[in-house]
Formats: structure tokens, sequence, C-alpha cells
């Protein structure tokens, strides 16, 4: 957890600054609690405008000044518990930028980048406390070597994510890099991150960002941005440790292919609906989550490819995606997944006659091989849920 506070102000054009203290505290969860406490009247003024603000504040343990654009005003409550008139709670959306130090473009920086619930097993070793564990392992994407490394208490984390179901940073990326490629050096950490959650079957997102030069904190820039709760699903990619290394090879084999279609195939979008469709209950909801994935990315490749559109027969919709990146699935899988698909839309349920585990797991592991295939990453080993367990993708 992360706190500060000391003097601030909430400014707003065409109404008069609002200056007082404030307190910021934001949890391991990203969950971000702003109050703002002040005895100048134009927060009445402020708050009923009902438009975003932007909160300058800054603080002395630790020294560090800090800007939030915007800043929603969510509520003002009287005070007579203390020497302020009014409080005021602020809603945070964007990133919360902290500077401690400033940096010019020319300096070489480190990125260490918190990310949330990504459970993996390294295959260098490191010091956790008094243990030494393997929970390093580097990626070349590109000519950037990206570093993955275990949180501190990782095993201790892992045992907590595994009983609450819910979200805690796990995993650090680190990169090099100039501070005036700063923007490019992010750009790939959240290009890591999607592949991350695709392998892992956890939406994984960045929780806070540290920038650091000479190894002293120059910047922090908190994420106070959605989460996903920690699921227990297997991995659709090996991460644990294994001399063949499949979470490396997976990273380095898919990372080109997915750069070249993330915004033609709106692969970001995907990712995120057919990942976060495995933690909801009960199945029909789960399976729907599923279908909306893949018709996104049947949009998208419709646009892209210029092709026109088939406004009806699902049926024919996949088969012509799936001819053009050369995949190949079963006239079964696909009929099931129209039937199913059309009967949960319709009426709430599935088909009298289908199994609807078997049918959720069976549109699953078709998913999973189309995405893997687009990828590149046909050949290698990944977990098919339907057999339940780890094969070559055909």
């Amino acid at each position: 957890m992360r706190e500060y506070k000391g003097t601030g102000k909430i400014s707003l054009p065409g109404i008069p600054e609002v200056t007082g203290e404030y307190y910021l505290i934001f949890e391991d969860s990203s969950k971000t609690k702003l109050t703002f406490l002040t005895n100048d009247t134009n927060a009445f003024i402020a708050f009923d405008s009902g438009k975003p603000a932007k909160f300058n504040g800054g603080s002395i343990k630790p020294l560090c000044n800090i800007i939030i654009d915007p800043v929603y005003l969510i509520g003002l409550n009287m005070r007579s518990d203390s020497s302020f008139a009014y409080a005021l709670d602020l809603h945070v959306i964007r990133p919360i930028n902290v500077v401690y130090e400033n940096i010019v473009g020319a300096d070489k920086v480190e990125i260490r980048r918190g990310v949330s619930n990504f459970v993996f097993y390294g295959n260098e070793v490191i010091r956790d406390g008094d243990y030494l564990v393997r929970g390093l392992t580097r990626c070349k994407t590109g000519t950037q070597e990206v570093c993955f490394v275990q949180a501190p208490r990782f095993a201790q984390i892992k045992k907590e994510l595994e009983e609450s179901k819910g979200v805690k940073e796990t995993c650090i990326l680190w990169m090099l890099g100039n501070y005036d490629s700063l923007g490019l050096l992010e750009e790939i950490l959240e290009n890591v991150q999607i592949l991350c959650s695709l392998a892992s079957g956890n939406y994984v997102v960045a929780m806070y960002e540290d920038i650091y030069r000479d190894g002293k904190l120059c910047e922090s820039h908190l994420f106070p941005l959605k989460t996903y709760p920690f699921s227990n699903d297997t991995p659709l990619i090996d991460i644990s440790l294994h001399e063949n290394n499949d979470f490396k090879t997976f990273i380095e084999t898919t990372y080109p292919v997915y750069v070249s279609l993330k915004i033609p195939m709106g692969l970001p979008y995907f990712v995120e609906f057919f990942i976060t469709s495995k933690i909801y209950q009960p199945g029909e909801v789960k399976y729907l989550l599923s279908t909306t994935a893949f018709e996104c990315l049947e949009n998208y490749f419709t646009d892209w490819t210029g092709l026109p559109k088939i406004l009806s027969n699902l049926k024919q919709k996949m088969e012509r995606m799936f001819q053009h990146f050369g995949f190949a699935a079963s006239s079964a899988e696909i009929v099931s997944y129209r039937l199913s698909r059309n009967s949960i839309t319709h009426s709430g349920k599935f088909p009298a006659v289908t199994d609807g585990f078997l049918a959720t797991m069976e549109l699953r592991n078709l998913m999973d091989r189309f995405i893997l295939s687009i990828l590149g990453f046909k050949g290698k080993p990944y977990y098919n849920v339907v057999k339940r367990q780890k094969e070559p993708l055909p």
C-alpha cells in the first residue's frame, strides 16, 4: 500500500481554485481513496458543477508532487469533528502521476511494472527474503528484453489468491531503456500483459509503474484501473518450471504476430472478453460472453479484410474466418457452437439435449486453438481443456 498526504488544490476551468489538505491511499489491489479537506466555500461550486477536475498535491513524506487529471467530485460532507468544514470524496479513474525527481529524455531508466494475478515460475534463481527461488524469466520481444520477476512473498501471495480469489500483485515486469522512449517501452509491456493473460487464463493488468534512474525512484504511475479476481483454472500455456520453457517460447513466438494483428483483429478486446468469461457463473453466462469474444473477432476480421458482411449466417462467418487463417475446425464444433449460442441468446439456456459444461469446454478449446493458431503457435504445446492434458497444437 502507498500513502500520500499534504496540501493540494482542485481546479476546474471557470471556477475558483479550491485549496486544502488531502489524503491519498493506493491499496495493493489498486483500489484508490482520495479525500480532500478544506474550509473553502468554493468547494460547493466545484461539487455542483459535475465536471471533471484536476488535482495537484505536494507530499513531504515521501517528498513528491502528485498530479491526477481528471478526478470526479462524487461526494461532499460537512465536518464537525475537525478544523475543516468540508470533506470531498474524489473518484479517480486515470493514472496517478507521482514525481519524486525530474528525468530528462536521454537518461537511462529502468521500468518496474507491477502486474496483477500472473502466477508463474521462472528458470533463473532470485532471492525472496531468506530463500532462493526460481522466480525470474527473460524473454525477447524483438530487440528488447522483458524480465518477469516474482513479487516479494510470492509463495504466500499465491496461497492467499487461491483461497480468496481476489486481486494481488504477483509479478514485476522489468525493462531498461531511455526515458525519451518510455512510450515505446510501455507499449511493449502492455502487449506482454495481454499475452500473459492469454497464457495464464487470468486477466493481467498493470497496477503501478515505477521508473528508476541510477537505482533511485524518480517517478511512479499508479493505475486505479479495472481488475478481475484470480481464477484457479488450468493455464492455457504451461507457466510452471519445465526444461522446455513453454512460457518463454510462447512469448517469443507469438509477440511479433500479436503486434501485427492486435489493431486490425481487435485482439486486446477479444482476450479481455474471453479470459474474463471464465470467472462467471452460471455456465450460460460464461458461454455467451465467450461467443461475444468470438463474434467481436469476426467483426474486426471482416472490417480488416474488406470482405462483404454476412448478416445472419453464423456458420458461414466462422468458416470464412477459419479458412482465411488456415485453421481446421470440425463441422460438429461449428454446429454445436451455433446451436448453443442461439439457444442461450433466445431462451437463456442450453438446448435440452446439450451438456452445458461439455459444450462450454468444447467452445473454449475451439477458441484456444484458433487464437494460438493465428498467433503462429502451431506444433507447440498447449493445454487441451476437453482432454485435460497438454499436447501439441494441431
